[in-house]
Protein backbone atom coordinates (compact mmCIF):
# COMPACT_ATOMS: atom_id res chain seq x y z
CA UNK A 1 0.00 0.00 0.00
CA UNK A 2 1.29 3.35 -0.40
CA UNK A 3 2.39 5.71 2.06
CA UNK A 4 1.34 9.46 1.25
CA UNK A 5 2.27 10.53 4.79
CA UNK A 6 4.66 13.10 3.33
CA UNK A 7 5.22 14.46 -0.33
CA UNK A 8 8.42 15.29 -1.94
CA UNK A 9 9.69 17.41 -5.16
CA UNK A 10 12.01 15.16 -6.76
CA UNK A 11 15.09 16.23 -8.47
CA UNK A 12 15.26 15.48 -12.19
CA UNK A 13 18.72 16.73 -13.98
CA UNK A 14 21.14 13.87 -12.73
CA UNK A 15 24.30 16.62 -13.71
CA UNK A 16 23.23 18.98 -11.19
CA UNK A 17 23.18 16.02 -8.59
CA UNK A 18 26.53 15.35 -9.81
CA UNK A 19 27.78 18.95 -9.30
CA UNK A 20 26.68 19.19 -5.86
CA UNK A 21 27.92 15.49 -4.78
CA UNK A 22 31.19 16.22 -6.12
CA UNK A 23 31.14 19.66 -4.29
CA UNK A 24 30.67 18.06 -1.07
CA UNK A 25 32.81 16.83 1.57
CA UNK A 26 31.66 13.11 0.30
CA UNK A 27 33.82 10.44 -0.17
CA UNK A 28 34.95 6.74 -0.76
CA UNK A 29 35.82 6.47 2.84
CA UNK A 30 32.31 7.91 4.11
CA UNK A 31 29.12 6.03 5.63
CA UNK A 32 26.33 8.36 3.74
CA UNK A 33 22.87 8.07 5.06
CA UNK A 34 20.23 9.53 2.71
CA UNK A 35 16.78 10.24 3.65
CA UNK A 36 13.70 9.91 1.38
CA UNK A 37 15.63 8.77 -1.75
CA UNK A 38 12.79 8.68 -3.40
CA UNK A 39 12.98 8.02 -7.47
CA UNK A 40 16.61 7.27 -6.46
CA UNK A 41 18.37 9.66 -8.73
CA UNK A 42 20.48 11.02 -5.92
CA UNK A 43 21.26 7.59 -4.71
CA UNK A 44 23.11 6.34 -7.75
CA UNK A 45 25.33 9.28 -7.93
CA UNK A 46 26.28 8.71 -3.85
CA UNK A 47 26.73 4.90 -4.48
CA UNK A 48 29.54 6.20 -7.06
CA UNK A 49 31.34 8.68 -4.65
CA UNK A 50 30.62 7.26 -1.31
CA UNK A 51 31.92 4.03 0.30
CA UNK A 52 28.58 2.84 1.72
CA UNK A 53 24.83 4.75 1.54
CA UNK A 54 22.05 3.67 3.69
CA UNK A 55 19.08 5.37 2.21
CA UNK A 56 15.44 5.43 3.71
CA UNK A 57 12.47 5.39 2.26
CA UNK A 58 9.43 5.93 3.43
CA UNK A 59 7.14 5.36 0.90
CA UNK A 60 6.22 1.48 0.06
CA UNK A 61 6.07 2.01 -3.91
CA UNK A 62 8.91 4.14 -4.02
CA UNK A 63 11.04 1.89 -2.16
CA UNK A 64 9.76 -1.35 -3.96
CA UNK A 65 11.06 0.34 -7.36
CA UNK A 66 14.23 2.03 -5.34
CA UNK A 67 15.03 -2.08 -4.63
CA UNK A 68 14.21 -3.41 -8.30
CA UNK A 69 15.58 -0.71 -10.62
CA UNK A 70 18.29 1.15 -8.14
CA UNK A 71 20.55 -2.03 -6.95
CA UNK A 72 23.96 -1.11 -6.23
CA UNK A 73 26.68 -3.25 -4.28
CA UNK A 74 27.01 -0.57 -1.85
CA UNK A 75 23.44 0.95 -1.11
CA UNK A 76 21.11 -0.56 1.75
CA UNK A 77 17.58 0.60 1.43
CA UNK A 78 15.50 0.64 4.45
CA UNK A 79 11.53 0.86 3.92
CA UNK A 80 10.12 2.79 7.19
CA UNK A 81 10.04 6.49 8.69
CA UNK A 82 13.22 8.03 9.14
CA UNK A 83 12.10 9.91 12.32
CA UNK A 84 12.25 6.55 14.08
CA UNK A 85 15.18 4.85 12.40
CA UNK A 86 18.04 4.70 14.46
CA UNK A 87 21.10 6.69 14.12
CA UNK A 88 24.86 5.12 13.92
CA UNK A 89 25.69 4.95 17.57
CA UNK A 90 29.18 4.31 17.38
CA UNK A 91 30.89 5.17 13.61
CA UNK A 92 30.75 8.44 11.89
CA UNK A 93 28.69 8.97 9.19
CA UNK A 94 27.31 11.99 6.67
CA UNK A 95 24.14 13.18 5.39
CA UNK A 96 23.58 13.87 1.71
CA UNK A 97 19.28 13.95 1.27
CA UNK A 98 16.33 16.19 -0.47
CA UNK A 99 14.24 15.54 2.71
CA UNK A 100 10.24 16.01 2.55
CA UNK A 101 10.00 19.39 3.38
CA UNK A 102 6.94 19.44 5.96
CA UNK A 103 9.16 17.57 8.60
CA UNK A 104 12.54 19.97 7.92
CA UNK A 105 12.24 20.89 11.57
CA UNK A 106 11.53 17.36 12.92
CA UNK A 107 14.70 15.54 10.79
CA UNK A 108 17.20 18.66 11.72
CA UNK A 109 16.40 17.92 15.40
CA UNK A 110 16.50 14.40 15.60
CA UNK A 111 20.47 14.75 13.80
CA UNK A 112 21.72 17.79 15.64
CA UNK A 113 19.72 16.30 19.24
CA UNK A 114 21.29 12.62 18.66
CA UNK A 115 24.21 11.43 20.95
CA UNK A 116 26.31 11.17 17.78
CA UNK A 117 25.33 13.60 15.19
CA UNK A 118 26.67 13.79 11.73
CA UNK A 119 29.89 15.02 11.30
CA UNK A 120 28.21 16.63 7.44
CA UNK A 121 25.19 17.37 6.46
CA UNK A 122 23.91 18.15 3.09
CA UNK A 123 19.96 18.77 3.01
CA UNK A 124 17.79 20.32 0.25
CA UNK A 125 15.32 22.35 2.32
CA UNK A 126 13.09 25.71 1.53
CA UNK A 127 15.24 29.05 1.69
CA UNK A 128 13.15 30.14 4.68
CA UNK A 129 13.72 27.38 6.59
CA UNK A 130 17.37 27.49 6.11
CA UNK A 131 17.43 31.15 6.96
CA UNK A 132 16.26 30.41 10.58
CA UNK A 133 18.67 27.63 11.01
CA UNK A 134 21.63 30.20 9.91
CA UNK A 135 19.76 33.04 11.92
CA UNK A 136 22.24 35.84 11.75
CA UNK A 137 23.74 37.50 9.62
CA UNK A 138 20.91 35.49 6.42
CA UNK A 139 18.32 37.24 8.92
CA UNK A 140 18.34 40.12 11.02
CA UNK A 141 17.55 37.50 14.03
CA UNK A 142 19.65 34.81 15.42
CA UNK A 143 16.62 32.46 16.73
CA UNK A 144 16.29 29.54 19.11
CA UNK A 145 16.74 27.05 16.24
CA UNK A 146 19.80 29.03 14.81
CA UNK A 147 21.51 29.28 18.93
CA UNK A 148 21.44 25.94 18.97
CA UNK A 149 22.61 24.65 16.00
CA UNK A 150 25.50 27.08 15.70
CA UNK A 151 27.18 25.64 18.68
CA UNK A 152 27.76 22.40 17.09
CA UNK A 153 28.15 23.03 13.66
CA UNK A 154 28.67 25.87 10.85
CA UNK A 155 25.75 26.10 8.90
CA UNK A 156 25.43 27.92 5.11
CA UNK A 157 23.62 28.03 2.35
CA UNK A 158 26.04 26.06 -0.78
CA UNK A 159 23.39 26.08 -3.82
CA UNK A 160 20.40 27.76 -4.75
CA UNK A 161 17.88 26.02 -6.99
CA UNK A 162 15.28 27.04 -9.95
CA UNK A 163 12.17 25.45 -9.68
CA UNK A 164 12.70 23.98 -12.48
CA UNK A 165 15.14 21.59 -11.27
CA UNK A 166 12.04 19.29 -9.58
CA UNK A 167 9.31 17.54 -10.54
CA UNK A 168 6.51 18.52 -9.44
CA UNK A 169 8.22 22.14 -9.17
CA UNK A 170 7.81 23.51 -5.37
CA UNK A 171 6.15 26.70 -4.87
CA UNK A 172 8.66 28.16 -2.70
CA UNK A 173 12.46 28.74 -3.17
CA UNK A 174 15.21 26.01 -2.67
CA UNK A 175 18.40 25.78 -1.38
CA UNK A 176 21.39 23.14 -0.20
CA UNK A 177 21.74 24.02 3.24
CA UNK A 178 25.31 22.94 4.81
CA UNK A 179 25.97 22.12 8.17
CA UNK A 180 29.69 21.15 9.14
CA UNK A 181 30.21 19.65 13.18
CA UNK A 182 32.90 22.11 14.77
CA UNK A 183 36.31 20.58 16.16
CA UNK A 184 35.79 22.71 19.21
CA UNK A 185 31.67 22.27 19.39
CA UNK A 186 29.90 21.99 22.14
CA UNK A 187 29.52 18.27 23.50
CA UNK A 188 28.11 16.12 26.23
CA UNK A 189 26.70 18.37 29.65
CA UNK A 190 28.44 20.92 28.47
CA UNK A 191 25.75 21.05 25.43
CA UNK A 192 22.85 20.12 26.84
CA UNK A 193 23.63 22.28 29.66
CA UNK A 194 23.89 24.81 26.71
CA UNK A 195 20.64 24.16 25.38
CA UNK A 196 18.79 24.18 28.58
CA UNK A 197 20.23 28.03 29.10
CA UNK A 198 19.16 29.24 25.48
CA UNK A 199 15.58 27.21 25.97
CA UNK A 200 15.06 28.98 29.38
CA UNK A 201 15.82 32.35 28.11
CA UNK A 202 13.90 32.04 24.98
CA UNK A 203 10.63 30.34 26.63
CA UNK A 204 10.66 32.81 29.70
CA UNK A 205 8.04 35.73 29.10
CA UNK A 206 9.93 38.51 31.13
CA UNK A 207 10.52 41.54 28.61
CA UNK A 208 11.98 41.37 24.95
CA UNK A 209 15.41 43.30 25.80
CA UNK A 210 18.27 41.52 26.64
CA UNK A 211 19.00 43.06 29.67
CA UNK A 212 15.16 42.18 30.40
CA UNK A 213 15.90 38.34 29.83
CA UNK A 214 19.46 37.91 31.42
CA UNK A 215 17.83 39.38 34.82
CA UNK A 216 16.18 36.48 35.28
CA UNK A 217 18.99 34.82 36.12
CA UNK A 218 21.92 37.38 36.34
CA UNK A 219 22.61 40.35 38.61
CA UNK A 220 23.23 44.40 37.11
CA UNK A 221 26.69 44.06 37.40
CA UNK A 222 26.72 40.45 35.73
CA UNK A 223 24.36 42.22 32.59
CA UNK A 224 26.85 45.39 32.67
CA UNK A 225 30.11 43.06 32.70
CA UNK A 226 28.68 40.17 30.17
CA UNK A 227 27.05 43.23 27.69
CA UNK A 228 30.69 44.79 27.77
CA UNK A 229 32.64 41.47 27.45
CA UNK A 230 30.69 40.37 24.38
CA UNK A 231 29.67 43.64 22.66
CA UNK A 232 25.91 42.91 23.56
CA UNK A 233 23.84 45.93 23.13
CA UNK A 234 21.22 45.03 25.87
CA UNK A 235 18.61 47.38 25.02
CA UNK A 236 18.24 46.09 21.84
CA UNK A 237 15.64 42.10 21.36
CA UNK A 238 17.43 39.36 23.42
CA UNK A 239 17.25 37.87 19.86
CA UNK A 240 19.62 39.93 18.48
CA UNK A 241 22.34 37.72 20.86
CA UNK A 242 24.50 35.73 18.74
CA UNK A 243 25.25 31.96 18.98
CA UNK A 244 28.80 32.91 20.00
CA UNK A 245 27.75 34.94 22.27
CA UNK A 246 24.90 33.03 23.66
CA UNK A 247 28.08 30.39 24.47
CA UNK A 248 29.84 33.18 26.13
CA UNK A 249 27.21 33.69 28.74
CA UNK A 250 26.94 30.21 29.19
CA UNK A 251 30.73 29.48 30.06
CA UNK A 252 30.07 32.39 32.48
CA UNK A 253 27.16 31.16 33.89
CA UNK A 254 29.15 27.64 35.05
CA UNK A 255 31.00 30.18 37.31
CA UNK A 256 29.13 33.72 38.07
CA UNK A 257 25.59 31.36 38.93
CA UNK A 258 24.71 29.70 42.52
CA UNK A 259 23.96 25.95 41.75
CA UNK A 260 20.32 26.76 43.11
CA UNK A 261 20.03 29.91 40.04
CA UNK A 262 21.66 26.76 37.58
CA UNK A 263 18.47 24.29 39.03
CA UNK A 264 16.21 27.18 37.02
CA UNK A 265 17.41 26.57 33.85
CA UNK A 266 17.44 22.39 34.60
CA UNK A 267 15.96 20.30 31.78
CA UNK A 268 14.41 23.27 29.96
CA UNK A 269 15.07 22.41 26.63
CA UNK A 270 13.32 18.99 27.37
CA UNK A 271 10.10 20.74 28.54
CA UNK A 272 10.16 22.41 25.34
CA UNK A 273 10.84 19.37 23.79
CA UNK A 274 7.93 18.15 25.59
CA UNK A 275 5.31 21.32 24.95
CA UNK A 276 6.00 21.46 21.29
CA UNK A 277 4.88 17.66 21.19
CA UNK A 278 2.07 18.33 22.74
CA UNK A 279 1.12 21.26 20.72
CA UNK A 280 1.32 19.16 17.30
CA UNK A 281 -0.41 16.57 18.84
CA UNK A 282 -3.26 18.80 19.17
CA UNK A 283 -2.46 20.32 15.68
CA UNK A 284 -3.19 17.15 14.48
CA UNK A 285 -6.43 16.55 16.02
CA UNK A 286 -7.79 19.63 15.24
CA UNK A 287 -6.55 19.01 11.93
CA UNK A 288 -8.62 15.67 11.75
CA UNK A 289 -11.54 17.06 13.09
CA UNK A 290 -11.85 20.14 10.80
CA UNK A 291 -11.47 17.26 7.62
CA UNK A 292 -14.67 15.11 8.93
CA UNK A 293 -16.46 18.26 9.81
CA UNK A 294 -15.97 19.30 6.28
CA UNK A 295 -17.22 15.26 5.23
CA UNK A 296 -20.25 15.68 7.11
CA UNK A 297 -21.12 18.71 6.04
CA UNK A 298 -20.36 17.86 2.39
CA UNK A 299 -22.81 14.93 3.12
CA UNK A 300 -25.67 17.26 4.78
CA UNK A 301 -25.58 19.64 1.38
CA UNK A 302 -25.40 16.54 -0.69
CA UNK A 303 -28.49 14.80 0.52
CA UNK A 304 -30.23 18.18 0.57
CA UNK A 305 -29.60 18.64 -2.98
CA UNK A 306 -27.15 21.12 -2.63
CA UNK A 307 -23.96 21.27 -5.72
CA UNK A 308 -20.93 20.71 -3.72
CA UNK A 309 -18.34 23.59 -5.29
Amino acid sequence: MKNLGYSQNFLVNKKLVERLISKSNIDVTDYVIEIGPGKGIITDVLSQHAGEVVAVEYDQELYNNLVRYHSHDNVTYIFGDFLKYKLPLNRRYKIFSNIPFQITADIIRKLTDDVNPPSDINIIIQREAAKKNCGIPLQKYEGFRAAIIKAQYKVEITHSFKRSDFFPSPNVDTVMLHMQLWDDRLSGDDLQNYKDLVAFFYTNIKGETAKERLSILFSNEQIKRLGKANRISLSNSYTLITAEQWMNIYYYSKIGLTDEKKKKFQDAYKKLQKMNKKLKKQNRTSLRKSSSNKKCRTRIDTSNGTKNR
